[in-house]
């Protein structure tokens, strides 16, 4: 049997970045997998990304691979093979600078990874890392999809999606080299212009592929991207809420000849009454009932921030739930919620002209509407945080329940402006008038 010799004063390994240590005390964190090269003494030593990331039950110490075995990684053995790969192929052009006396230097080491692995040269072998641009973002998603909301995983895709869409229509290649100040200046135009898109949701677009250029730093594959060209400034929208008197009114709104407009009324209501988003107001049950000394709330674990916060039972909610036999209202889609709800604002006469102002397709547009035809499922959480806001509740007790992590985000929730907002901090007492 044939085989080839090693040199001793050469040796390839593989470990993770993070400590066994740490990873052992925290299992669910992922560290990435890094290559490490000795070729003499020890300033002769080479740590090289190989792009891949694992955990410490994913991972085999003894081997120095990933698990394939009873491992939740269903590509572990194309991760292995490419293991595997750099170390012969990096071991026989090692071999080779002997054998020729090429000056070997930690440079060139490096780049010799960079060929093997095909950031240098195109391979023209079947890809097996994830060396493209949208390659990589989408198998970073997919990893994330567990761990995210459904919306928050549809909202990354859909920039994503847009920016195949712009190389496809201006015929580029989009690579981890590729985000210039000119390259995005053409793909806001592009967003602008061709897509018609608001400011707003255009500077969504380029925070989402922001989250994807740095984890690509994260993994070695861009070494110093323009991070700030991926800022843009957003405008604030005009968004409504719905004062308590208002709120009454729609409370007090006989819908029992149309259970659907009923039950979408009940379940805004619910949004309006515990200040929290329709994906975890639109789930709550009676399993999230809680009894505290003399009073009870909804235990609510949020979907977003992870966070639990406790929402009081008020005397409105109970009236909520007396329709349903003392039970959270069912389940109903947010656009049967959207659709419903405007046409309960626009039957309790919610007619007061709203000037609204919204940068899209590049242009400044005016326009008025009714009030009803902006009441949203959000509004829900608009109207919780400025009521209680108006009423003299501080900005901290707010936010423990609607879950906002700062102020600043806080306070764009609060639709007390202007004159109002001079009216709310006289009538706190805090001028002699």
């Amino acid at each position: 049997m044939y085989k080839v010799l090693r040199s001793t004063k050469s040796a390839v390994r593989f470990s993770l970045k993070h400590s066994k240590k740490y990873l052992l005390e925290n299992r669910c964190q992922e560290s990435l997998i890094v290559l490490w090269f000795s070729f003499g003494g020890a300033d002769k030593r080479v740590s090289y990304s190989t792009g891949y990331m694992v955990s410490y039950s994913d991972w085999d110490y003894q081997k120095q691979r990933v698990k394939t075995n009873k491992s939740r990684i269903i590509n572990s053995h194309m991760v292995n093979n490419y293991l595997n790969r750099l170390e012969t192929e990096l071991m026989n052009q090692y071999s080779r600078f002997i054998d020729e006396e090429i000056p070997i230097t930690k440079e060139l080491i490096k780049e010799t990874l960079d060929i093997i692995s095909g950031k240098l040269v195109p391979v023209e072998k079947e890809e097996t890392v994830p060396i493209d641009f949208f390659k990589f973002s989408e198998n970073y998603l997919h990893q994330k999809k567990d761990s995210i909301e459904k919306l928050t995983y549809t909202l990354y895709n859909g920039s994503l999606i847009k920016l195949k869409k712009y190389a496809k229509v201006n015929k580029v290649k989009v690579d981890f080299n590729s985000f210039t100040k000119s390259f995005l200046d053409n793909f806001r135009v592009f967003l602008e212009i061709r897509e018609n898109l608001a400011l707003n949701t255009i500077s969504k677009h380029f925070k989402n592929l922001r989250m994807f250029v740095i984890e690509a730093k994260n993994h070695g594959l861009i070494s110093n991207p323009p991070l700030k060209y991926f800022k843009i400034s957003t405008e604030e929208t005009t968004a409504i809420y719905l004062n308590e008197s208002e709120l009454q009114k729609m409370l007090k709104l006989d819908l029992s000849y149309n259970k659907k407009m009923e039950l979408a009324r009940d379940k805004f209501l619910m949004g309006c009454y515990t200040g929290q988003r329709v994906s975890d107001y639109n789930e709550i049950t009676s399993d999230n009932i809680v009894k505290n000394d003399n009073f009870k709330c909804f235990r609510i674990k949020q979907r977003k921030t992870k966070n639990i916060v406790d929402c009081i039972i008020t005397l409105e909610i109970r009236e909520i739930m007396s329709r349903y036999e003392n039970q959270p209202p069912p389940y109903l889609h947010d656009t049967d919620i959207n659709e419903n709800i405007k046409t309960v604002g626009r039957i309790l006469g919610f007619n007061e002209v709203i000037k609204t102002e919204i940068t899209k397709g590049g242009k400044l547009l005016k326009r008025n509407k009714f009030k009803w035809e902006m009441i949203e499922t959000h509004t829900g959480r608009r109207s919780f945080c400025t009521n209680k806001y108006k009423k003299g509740m501080s900005s901290l007790y707010i936010m423990h329940f609607s879950g906002h992590k700062s102020e600043r985000e806080f306070l764009k929730y609060i639709r007390d402006r202007g004159e109002d907002r001079t009216k709310h901090i006289v009538a706190l007492g805090y001028f002699n008038v």
